[in-house]
Order: structure tokens, then sequence, then C-alpha cells
């Protein structure tokens, strides 16, 4: 999934959106006390860890929760080299 930061967010000024490709927005990492599942880490706690574009590859999905594993930029790099020529994969790094 593609990560989003959306500091104009009119809610959470710490909003990171997910987003499937060709499906779109899915949603936002769960940010409050009451939403975030527990041993992981909420939108605040990895706003300033990621880029303003990254990714996450989903571990474990529950009826209620999508737990996923925030992609280093040494993986991102490897997702755009295997695919060139799609721009889902595009983010801010500086290779």
């Amino acid at each position: 999934m593609k990560l989003v930061k959306e500091p104009d967010n009119d809610y959470d000024m710490e909003a990171i959106a997910c987003e499937i490709k060709y499906i779109g927005k899915t949603g936002y990492i769960a940010n409050s006390t009451r939403t975030v599942t527990k041993g992981t880490m909420s939108a605040g706690r990895i706003y300033d860890k990621i880029n303003d574009i990254s990714f996450c590859e989903v571990k474990f999905v529950s009826s209620d929760a999508v737990i996923a594993k925030v992609l280093s930029d040494e993986e991102i790099v490897e997702l755009q080299n295997e695919n060139p020529d799609d721009g889902f994969y595009q983010s801010q790094i500086v290779a």
C-alpha cells in the first residue's frame, strides 16, 4: 500500500492516507488510542519517520484491522526498480 501524508487534513495534522493500486484511497493509519491496535504504532508515531509518500507491506488482516510493515527506503527503491514504468511506486526518495 502507498502511504501519503496529508498535513492539510482538517481532522488530523498527522494524517497518513492508505492507497491501493487501481482502487485509490482506502482509509487512514489509526491515530487514536481507541483505534490503534495493541502492539502497533499510531500515525503520529511514524509520521516523522517516513517520506511524504512511502509504502507498506500488509502482513495480517483481521475483522477490524490491517497490520502492515512500513518499508525502508531501500525496499521502496527495489519496488521502483522492479516496476520502472509504474507510477504507483514513485516516491520522494533520492536514490
